[in-house]
């Protein structure tokens, strides 16, 4: 069975990776030691009553990237952004739709575009043609799949997230938040956390991004290892 293994890991997911890597543990709980959620305590829940809306706005927007795909082809069209600078200067500027009081720093939207881009004559990141850094002649291009974007087809209810969050009792969890970040309603969280019952849960100073920024990551690795140093210190009896 390709889904036995014989010893158990350690999930951590960021923001929609936090709900994965749930997901993940609450149906695998046997393969999963501790789980480590940064930023992300909670599913986004909508009304069953709205389904049929939300399947309608997925396949509206599916027609509207297919005929633009084919707009795009026809007219040969290649795109994305002339520059580094470019591209950066893009994913900076996406922050300011998000919700509540999120912050980019500059040195984080590099490293996420430099590990998120490739040159359009190849598939290799762009952080693979460093120290060169002359990109002056190709152009950028995400490499990520655009639909990520899209009005899902299918969104889980409260009923459903609180099912999965049940079946992470058995799994070590820990869940950190960012004093700026996604703006979770408090009883989401308190909901959370009277479901998963974690091991540890945190507050941290930093945005959305906290565990890349050059200014929070360190208070991010020094609660993770906090938390890792506590399996350890059982199995030593201390």
């Amino acid at each position: 069975d390709g889904l036995v293994h014989d010893n158990k890991v350690t999930l951590v997911g960021h923001s929609l990776g936090a709900g994965v890597a749930s997901l993940y543990a609450s149906c695998f709980p046997e393969q999963v030691e501790q789980l480590i959620l940064l930023d992300g305590a909670s599913f986004l829940a909508r009304d069953a009553k709205d389904t049929p809306m939300h399947v309608r706005n997925h396949i509206q927007r599916r027609l509207v990237v297919q005929q633009q795909q084919q707009t795009q082809k026809t007219a040969k069209q290649t795109k994305g952004f002339p520059s580094l600078e470019a591209a950066i200067a893009r994913r900076l500027q996406s922050i300011q739709s998000f919700p509540g009081n999120q912050t980019l720093s500059y040195e984080t939207a590099r490293a996420m575009v430099l590990r998120a881009t490739h040159l359009d004559d190849g598939d290799l990141p762009v952080v693979s043609n460093l120290p060169d850094d002359d990109f002056s002649s190709q152009i950028i291009q995400f490499r990520h799949d655009r639909r990520y974007a899209w009005p899902s087809i299918q969104y889980m209810t409260q009923d459903q997230i609180e099912g999965i969050f049940r079946g992470l009792v058995h799994v070590d969890c820990c869940i950190l938040l960012a004093e700026n970040g996604w703006p979770f309603q408090q009883e989401q969280i308190d909901r959370a956390v009277e479901l998963i019952q974690p091991q540890m849960i945190q507050q941290l100073p930093g945005s959305h991004y906290f565990h890349a920024d050059p200014d929070h990551y360190s208070s991010v690795a020094k609660a993770i290892q906090q938390f890792l140093n506590r399996k350890l210190d059982r199995s030593k009896g201390i």
